[in-house]
């Protein structure tokens, strides 16, 4: 199989029905044959329910659930681990990434790129301090690591599979992607793509999270010591993320 799409879930209840309509149309405009993995993080709503519907009635569906709410970096992992396409597209499940924005990462995959990461350039309106955070975590990684990423926590990136077999996902590991994959010498392309408001619900992240700045900028420092100091293995200081699976369905 050429493409998998891989979605971290977490209480999108209201939202899930119109993101797999537009994400099939999406998918159907660029192949015939796809898989979409929802990886539902614990969610305490519907979403378990309607997602397992919707794997009744598409056999290209595939839904891996977690026993409770281990966080985005766990439900990347599992995701992008079970993919198994060639190509392998994660994104956001509130309907801020527009699946129509999936044909621009694939047009760079084919040019030879190696992992396609998203620019939110234009974000649609949010708190202040959020702003604040993105901006300093987007700064930092930049300063730290010397790469040219504008965007290092946007969830909408594509992978070569050969990518996702190199990636140690730790946890806090979705904002350092483009970081990992420089360390391994894969090539790495940004595109500017559409954020648009929340479809309904509201932000997983608190806004007055310093202490996710202070997690942000340790993680950031850990990493760049594993390069410099461990021959680039952030396994020696960082600890590998950890779910547990309860129950996978097709």
């Amino acid at each position: 199989m050429k493409y998998s799409v891989v979605i971290p879930i977490f209480n999108e209840e209201e939202s899930l029905l119109i993101l797999h309509e537009r994400l099939c149309s999406a998918m159907k405009d660029v192949c015939e044959e796809f898989q979409i993995i929802y990886v539902n993080d614990g969610s305490t709503d519907s979403s378990n329910d309607i997602i397992k519907e919707i794997c009744r009635n598409d056999l290209s569906v595939r839904l891996i659930t977690f026993k409770k709410n281990y966080g985005q970096d766990a439900a990347l992992a599992a995701g992008l681990r079970k993919a198994c396409g060639e190509v392998v597209i994660a994104m956001d499940g509130d309907l801020q990434d527009d699946p129509q924005d999936i044909k621009l990462f694939l047009d760079e995959i084919d040019k030879g790129y190696d992992i396609v990461c998203g620019w939110r350039r234009y974000r649609a309106k949010r708190h202040i301090f959020r702003e604040i955070i993105a901006f300093m975590g987007n700064k930092l990684g930049r300063i730290i690591f010397g790469l040219s990423v504008h965007d290092f926590n946007a969830t909408f990136k594509a992978y070569r599979r050969s990518v996702i077999d190199r990636l140690y996902f730790f946890k806090g590991s979705h904002r350092f992607i483009p970081v990992l994959a420089a360390m391994n010498n894969f090539s790495l392309k940004e595109i500017e793509i559409k954020n648009s408001s929340r479809f309904s619900g509201h932000s997983k992240y608190n806004f007055w999270g310093l202490n996710r700045v202070l997690k942000v900028s340790k993680d950031a420092l850990l990493l760049k010591t594993s390069y410099c100091i461990f021959n680039k293995q952030p396994q020696k200081i960082l600890t590998e993320v950890y779910y547990e699976i309860k129950e996978e369905y097709e």
